[in-house]
């Protein structure tokens, strides 16, 4: 699951300060291609002009070009030997990959922990990334900061050379738009908490849960607005235990639709909130 670091620290948890990224571990083992980084490594920025493409096969770095460059040697000597030096054989994974989404942080200084919030950037890490949910244990996290990045995610235009294009329709979901097929819900008729924690937001949205590290806590709404103030009045009215609940009882007793509840409970299946079986 992504987690968005947007300010909003609860009571009793805590989280990034300057705030203002959404980054995510890929899966381990996928990535292929290039990614160019035209901003900043640690303790380095870029000077204009300056560049660094790492290719990536197999979900590790297995190249940096220019080969030899300032940059290059910055990035093999401050990070990659350092890893090497105590035995790491997980350096080279591509760990994350994130989004600047901070307006105030205007300049990138070398420091990650600013220069990754600077709006309209990007950034990939190499290392670990079992802090954000992922299964890499490594002696770095090393994150390197692209300008005026140009972002696409299932063929939709996220950030456009530095600047944000994305509207909330093309990533939050509507139950109306849902199409079943190849969905449990198709044939569903008994569904069930699946035991992943989720929230309720102020404006009674279900969100799912996330806790990517011990006592740091992320949220995600379950779909568009429409979308979670009906998934948070359908898990409410599941068994608290886990217990299995008749599809259409529960619609029953929602007041909804039965092609309605299929829709919304898919959408909640999607952020594992749920199980459903025959």
């Amino acid at each position: 699951m992504p987690v968005a670091s947007d300010g909003v620290i609860p009571d009793g948890a805590w989280g990034n300060v300057p705030s203002g990224e959404t980054y995510i571990a890929p899966i381990e083992g996928s990535a292929e291609g290039t990614v160019a980084i035209t901003g900043s490594l640690p303790g380095r920025v870029l000077a204009p002009g300056e560049w660094l493409a790492l290719r990536f096969r197999d979900g590790r770095l297995v190249k940096v070009e220019p080969e030899g460059s300032p940059a290059a040697r910055w990035l093999d000597e401050h990070q990659i030997q350092a890893a090497k030096a105590k035995g790491d054989l997980n350096w080279s994974n591509l760990a994350e990959i994130g989004v600047g989404l901070n307006p105030k942080v205007a300049n990138l200084t070398g420091s990650m922990l600013f220069d990754e919030k600077a709006v309209g950037t990007a950034h990939v890490a190499l290392g670990s990334n079992t802090f954000m949910g992922g299964r890499v244990t490594s002696a770095i996290h090393c994150d390197m900061v692209t300008r005026s990045a140009t972002v696409r995610v299932d063929g939709v235009t996220v950030i456009d050379r530095g600047h944000l294009s994305s509207a909330a329709s093309n990533w939050q979901e509507n139950h109306a738009q849902i199409r079943l097929e190849g969905s449990p819900l198709a044939t569903a008729a008994q569904v069930a908490r699946s035991g992943v924690q989720a929230a309720v937001s102020g404006d009674y949205r279900l969100q799912r849960l996330l806790r990517p590290e011990p006592g740091r806590v992320s949220t995600c709404p379950v779909g568009d607005d429409a979308t979670a103030w009906l998934a948070n009045s359908i898990y409410n009215l599941l068994p608290a235990d886990n217990g299995w609940c008749g599809l259409d009882a529960l619609a029953g007793r929602a007041k909804l639709d039965r092609k309605v509840a299929q829709h919304v409970l898919h959408v909640m299946w999607v952020y594992g909130l749920i199980n459903a079986r025959s």
